[in-house]
């Protein structure tokens, strides 16, 4: 259990026996403890793989695992036989938002519509969310489907009001919404941010979501951890019986920038190829420094960028509050050298 706190939903045998080891100061009672709590059915043992799996999580888990797989092997057969019907309704949902999806967002589309599991899967600015409505579009036109969409994070939910126009909400409200019993009929229900869903977290929404209903979860398992126990989202990435489709067009940013590049680069585990910095211009620079010198160089390439302290037009984003280069210390920094009566707190 101390494993499960960690975030891990089982143990492998030599991992166990230390920690206990540790614990009862004798190898003989680490494997009595072993053996007495097997008795007792307090956690499954894999043979295959010497693994100790908590009682409660190898329940989560096996459930989970033959619901996904049942919902892709019994994906709506009324559906697949109307495929021509699906694609007229992705370019009429082409001509009324006033966007040309490209090759891989429509296939993404069908398959969300043709299947009652599906994942959207890609980076920030692949167009996921206007998929999301595509396929809500579609649907309702088509086969008047119920909508649920939620979130585990409130900011997340917004934008999925936002993008897709359709009321959404919290993983924790929805279900407080159908507390009393599952999701209606029929429902098609999207997650979003789905890479942060835990076991069971996700364990409670399928107890809720009945056969006829259809799951849609959007995410990139190179963004958001899960909030918990159970990497759920990344396991079914490398499961081939789950349909998916991974967006890797970026929408939101030109090659121009250099971002796509970069990103592409580093999702690859590549040391991307950076611009020379050379004040304001277009690409992604890396400046090396010295880490005394990052809330130097901060201002100074603020400045040269054209910042001035008085609007938002030039923006320093830090991944920390602490220490150097942390957001506290620029923010004294800055406002320490642009200081002046009329002049507004920079944030």
């Amino acid at each position: 259990y101390r494993h499960l706190d960690l975030n891990d939903t089982y143990v492998e045998r030599s991992a166990l026996v230390r920690g206990l080891v540790t614990l009862l100061g004798s190898k003989d009672l680490a494997e009595l403890a072993i053996a007495s709590s097997g008795e007792n059915g307090d956690y499954y043992y894999s043979p295959g793989d010497e693994t100790y799996h908590p009682a409660s999580a190898y329940i989560m888990e096996s459930y989970l695992a033959e619901r996904f797989v049942s919902m892709a092997v019994s994906s709506s057969p009324q559906l697949s036989i109307f495929e021509d019907d699906i694609g007229k309704a992705i370019c009429d949902f082409e001509k009324s938002e006033g966007v040309e999806l490209t090759e891989e967002q429509r296939n993404s589309i069908m398959g969300c519509c043709t299947h009652n599991i599906s994942m959207i899967v890609g980076g920030a600015g692949t167009g996921k969310t206007t998929v999301l409505k595509a396929v809500y579009y579609v649907l309702e036109r088509l086969y008047g489907a119920q909508i649920e969409q939620a979130a585990l994070a409130g900011k997340a939910a917004q934008r999925m009001f936002e993008s897709t126009g359709k009321p959404a909400f919290t993983i924790a409200r929805l279900l407080n919404m159908y507390s009393g019993n599952g999701f209606d009929e029929g429902l098609t229900l999207g997650i979003d941010e789905a890479s942060m869903l835990d076991l069971p977290t996700a364990y409670r929404i399928m107890r809720k979501l009945p056969d006829t209903g259809r799951l849609i979860l959007i995410g990139d398992n190179y963004q958001l951890p899960a909030i918990g126990a159970g990497l759920v989202f990344h396991s079914l990435i490398d499961e081939k019986v789950i349909p998916k489709t991974i967006l890797s067009v970026v929408k939101r940013q030109s090659d121009a920038s250099g971002i796509p590049q970069v990103a592409k680069a580093i999702r690859e585990h590549r040391i991307p190829k950076f611009a020379e910095y050379r004040g304001r211009g277009s690409g992604v620079s890396f400046i090396d420094c010295s880490e005394d010198e990052i809330t130097e160089n901060c201002l100074k390439i603020y400045m040269e960028l054209g910042g001035t302290g008085e609007d938002f037009s030039t923006a320093i984003v830090s991944p920390t509050k602490k220490g150097n280069g942390g957001v506290n210390e620029i923010n004294i920094a800055f406002q320490s050298h642009y200081r002046s009566s009329d002049m507004a707190v920079l944030y």
